[in-house]
């Protein structure tokens, strides 16, 4: 019995890692219990370990094991559907648990199923087509794209070869990526320096764990909402720290410039027609990036077009202000992935994906990356400044961005809570 609780518990910490809901692994999990005898199945899931009781095909001997492993990381759906494609056709009658660990192990091997040459492009191209939709220029977007793929040729580096905790590998990755688009942004002579450091590192910005740790709080998954919205707040205080210590190098005129806005390099409507554009070609880089299957692309690029139309039409049309178009851009975008859910049917099931994580991704188009790393050149001119010279429209710009990024965020959040509230995750 001890070696098939072994099995389920690295199954389980598997789903996990790939960022599956707590619901989906219960029931999976489960799954796997009944397929290797063990009657009374009970899982429990907590912050820093996973714990299993059942007993055995006779129904006496109850046995209970505890994994201390961290079980609360996130994000292949790759090898999420692999692993559930594998529950789905495995026959115990042909395999031993020690056979079974293997073939776990190998599947939660293949963290990345292209070349990373094909993730470092995605990364590069989907951050270039952010800076364009922020309004960089042409000589601003090569070097958005080189430190964007210079920060994920270095994320994957460390991975490789060294063992530094995860957050560790991600402040070097963002602190490396932001002083390469600061370097350039010096060396190049840009003006835009808020654009081509946020954009670069906008594949940092944890959008799946923030709304999908919220999701799981709503639904009563104290330990996995905590840790994933936990390590979401982490990875922006990352982003802020990498972004400070790269605008350090910045001479004291780039920092006081002022990033321009999209229309000032193309009429007003062409410009919003090539942000819908934009926002469906980043969907697609993102299906390269997080290994979704490429027979979703169209859905991806469909969901970006829709939320950047929705958020233009809003802003422009109905004339609210840029934080409820945001609301309503994520609410319509949730539907439309839950739409698709049902229309694909069992083929869409075949990637077993939550809708609001498709919404979740879709959505770093919104992000307010521009946002954050405004506070922090507020917050380091601030330190630099003396009491006695410290102006006071200063902080008040400061306090304004800082406030206007966290409603932005909440903004995001809420559109997709609000709109997958209102179905039922089997």
């Amino acid at each position: 019995m001890m070696i098939e609780l072994t099995t389920i518990l690295m199954f389980c910490r598997a789903l996990i890692n790939t960022g599956a809901p707590s619901k989906l692994t219960e029931k999976a999990t489960r799954r796997l219990a009944d397929k290797l005898c063990c009657t009374d199945f009970r899982l429990s899931i907590a912050m820093d370990a996973c714990t299993a009781s059942a007993r055995g095909a006779d129904g006496v001997e109850r046995v209970q094991i505890e994994d201390k492993t961290s079980t609360l990381g996130g994000g292949n759906f790759f090898v999420l559907g692999k692993l559930l494609s594998w529950l789905m056709k495995l026959d115990i009658r042909e395999s031993s648990c020690a056979q079974l660990q293997a073939e776990l192990k190998q599947i939660t091997a293949c963290a990345r199923i292209h070349p990373n040459l094909v993730y470092h492009l995605s990364a590069g191209i989907g951050s270039a087509i952010v800076g364009f939709a922020f309004g960089a220029d042409w000589k601003d977007l090569l070097l958005i794209f080189a430190a964007a793929f210079l920060a994920d040729w270095l994320q994957v580096v460390l991975t490789k070869r060294t063992a530094l905790f995860p957050l560790v590998r991600t402040l070097i990755a963002i602190v490396f990526g932001g002083v390469i688009a600061a370097a350039l942004t010096v060396c190049l002579g840009s003006a835009h320096y808020f654009i081509n450091i946020s954009a670069a590192l906008i594949f940092f910005m944890p959008g799946l764990p923030i709304v999908s740790g919220f999701i799981e709080l709503l639904r009563g998954n104290n330990s996995i909402g905590i840790h994933r919205f936990t390590q979401a707040v982490l990875t922006i205080g990352l982003i802020a720290i990498g972004e400070a210590l790269a605008m350090l190098i910045l001479p004291e005129a780039t920092v006081v410039t002022k990033a321009i806005s999209a229309s000032s390099q193309f009429p007003l409507w062409l410009s919003q027609i090539l942000g819908c554009f934009s926002t469906a070609i980043l969907a697609v880089a993102l299906t390269l990036y997080f290994s979704i299957d490429r027979r979703f692309a169209f859905v991806y690029a469909g969901g970006g077009f829709l939320v950047q139309l929705v958020n233009v039409f809003a802003t422009n049309v109905l004339s609210v202000s840029g934080y409820v178009a945001t609301f309503i851009a994520l609410v319509v975008l949730t539907l439309y992935a839950y739409y698709y859910k049902a229309a694909l049917g069992c083929v869409y099931d075949e990637c077993i994906m939550p809708p609001y994580y498709v919404a979740a991704m879709i959505a770093i188009a919104l992000f307010p990356g521009v946002g954050i790393i405004r506070t922090v050149d507020g917050m380091i001119r601030i330190a630099r400044s003396t009491i006695s010279s410290l102006p006071a429209s200063l902080v008040t710009e400061t306090v304004y961005y800082a406030s206007s990024t966290v409603v932005s965020l909440l903004a995001l959040v809420f559109g997709i809570v609000l709109a997958a509230s209102l179905f039922t995750e089997d």
